[in-house]
């Protein structure tokens, strides 16, 4: 009898053990998410392409876009691009930095 008991509390130690280690869910590999992002999600949202609208003007000696709708005037980093279209109304496709109010052209033409 004596050899029967700790037997049994063994087993039972065993059993009780084993329970939660069977009844937890399998290891679910994290997924690295580095990879999975496009290049222009990595760089932010302050990257992202968009249209502005307005006339292209000479300001201090700079061309700008001069949007009259919402009376703001942005600053064009490529005045080569800019240049035939002063006093024109055009569309431009570019990033915008905020912090200089430039606009990167991508592309620009007559609106």
């Amino acid at each position: 009898m004596r050899n029967i008991i700790p037997a049994f509390v063994l087993t039972a130690t065993l059993f009780l053990v084993g329970i939660p280690m069977n009844a937890m869910p399998a290891a679910v590999p994290q997924q690295d998410t580095t990879q999975a992002m496009p290049p222009q999600q990595a760089q932010g949202d302050a990257e992202k392409a968009s249209v502005f609208t307005g006339k292209v003007m000479e300001a201090n000696g700079q061309l700008v876009l001069t949007d009259s709708a919402t009376k703001t005037t942005y600053v064009l980093d490529d005045q080569e691009k800019a240049k035939p279209f002063k006093g024109k109304s055009v569309k431009v496709t570019g990033t915008l930095e905020t912090a200089s109010n430039t606009i990167h052209i991508a592309n620009i033409e007559p609106a």
